[in-house]
């Protein structure tokens, strides 16, 4: 009887978290749990990185980058904290309503063209960007959280 008892409190309050997981944007990268945050926290959050290297992007100097979820997603780490993010094919169209899919509020772009949507300071980061794919459809979104 205890038994039951538990396992149905375990299917009412974990089912709905399962079911709706990711549901709050069509990525399921919850930006604010990964942006700013070090590797270890990152992984909890993504997983483990399925691969890391060094890259030197200009300005910063050596830094690591890892890619996650099977290549959906790449960071750069920046101070020891995730600082550009890349995620790939989010599944969302080419429009003002992109950023969505990082878990951020939809508003008109500060820049934007046939090529790309740029918002600045949105959600307390300092550049959001959208790229096109096929079909009108997003191919990546970039996040500058901290480093320029």
């Amino acid at each position: 009887m205890r038994r039951n008892i538990i396992l149905r409190v375990l299917i009412f309050t974990a089912l709905p978290a399962i079911l709706f997981a990711g549901a709050a944007n069509a990525s399921g990268l919850d930006l604010a749990q990964v942006a700013g945050k070090p590797k270890p926290a990152v992984e909890k959050v993504l997983g483990k990185a399925d691969s890391c290297g060094t890259v030197s992007p200009s300005k910063v100097g050596k830094v690591p980058k890892c890619v996650f979820q099977g290549g959906k997603v790449e960071i750069v780490f920046i101070d020891g904290k995730a600082d550009w993010i890349t995620v790939y094919a989010p599944g969302v169209r080419f429009d003002q309503d992109a950023i969505a899919a990082l878990g951020l509020a939809a508003r008109k772009p500060d820049f934007s063209n046939a090529f790309t949507m740029r918002w600045k300071g949105i959600g307390g980061y300092r550049e959001v960007a959208a790229f096109p794919g096929a079909g009108n459809e997003v191919d990546y979104l970039y996040v500058r959280a901290v480093t320029d």
